[in-house]
């Protein structure tokens, strides 16, 4: 039995179907241009979060509309046009009046009965930041 399973786990990682899905494709491409750009002496290698950037993204990408993602990934993805297959907005920290736009937008374009019901659901200070959990604590609390 054990012999069969690897031959279908094989045959699987193998296929086609496998191959093509997004978070492979995109991976791949992404761990490419890392390649190709330490290949060309680039000046400033991935640092030790790189990979785990792509996998996230990798997976996610396709099935958000929008991501907050650091600038090196997105100008990868920018520049691979990787993202340009999926409607996701890709935003860093430099985009940051565009991420606000997009929200904007958001908000613009929404039902009026969604911040009715945000409003009847968390109060009339539902826009007010909730930042005391971050306050420092005292003693006697």
């Amino acid at each position: 039995m054990t012999c069969c399973l690897g031959e279908r786990l094989s045959a699987f990682f193998s296929s086609k179907h496998f191959q093509e899905m997004p978070i492979n494709k995109t991976s791949t491409r992404l761990f490419a241009l890392i390649a190709h750009d330490a290949a060309t002496h680039q000046k400033t290698p991935p640092d030790e979060g790189a990979a785990n950037d792509i996998d996230l993204v990798s997976a996610y990408l396709p099935y958000c509309d929008a991501m907050m993602i650091d600038k090196r990934t997105r100008l990868m993805l920018e520049r691979g046009k990787y993202a340009a297959n999926y409607r996701c907005r890709l935003f860093s920290r430099n985009t940051g009046d565009r991420f606000l736009d997009y929200l904007k937008s958001i908000e613009a374009e929404a039902d009026p009965m969604i911040p009715a019901l945000v409003r009847a659901t968390y109060g009339e200070d539902w826009l007010k930041p909730y930042v005391t959990m971050f306050a420092p604590r005292t003693p006697d609390t």
